[in-house]
């Protein structure tokens, strides 16, 4: 597998479309909150796009391990509650960036399903934005 990414790095080198700008979804749900920045901690994880190609999952990468999601103070308050609660809340992360030219596409297998082929373009992070899932 190793071998097949790098020839498949090579042809690709020098290509525009290595250069171009990606928006992409990962999940996440707040945690615990955290009262000195008036946020809550996030479990994130990759979404699984079908395409004709195969399987696509986007690949930070880093993804900062102290993701803090501040909510508007009008909404801070409802979130706490849910979460004592017990109830999730879910958000998505628009993830912004630039594909990495020297490891822009990882080809892998499926841990949860044999056989299945995974894309993954790696991408430098240059900025995420919070969504509220509904």
């Amino acid at each position: 597998m190793f071998t097949l990414n790098r020839e498949r790095d090579a042809k690709r080198e020098g290509k525009e479309a290595l250069q171009w700008r990606v928006v992409f979804l990962w999940s996440g749900e707040l945690s615990r909150y955290d009262s000195t920045t008036g946020g809550f901690n996030l479990a994130i994880g990759p979404i699984f796009t079908p395409t004709k190609w195969g399987m696509v999952r986007f690949k930070p990468e880093e993804v900062p391990s102290n993701l803090i999601a501040i909510p508007h103070p009008d909404s801070r308050d409802r979130f706490r509650r849910q979460l004592a609660a017990g109830r999730t809340n879910n958000i998505e992360m628009a993830m912004v960036g630039r594909l990495v030219p020297e490891e822009s596409l990882v080809y892998d297998f499926s841990h949860d399903e044999e056989g299945v082929g995974i894309i993954m373009p790696v991408v430098r992070i240059e900025r995420i934005e919070y969504l509220l899932a509904r």
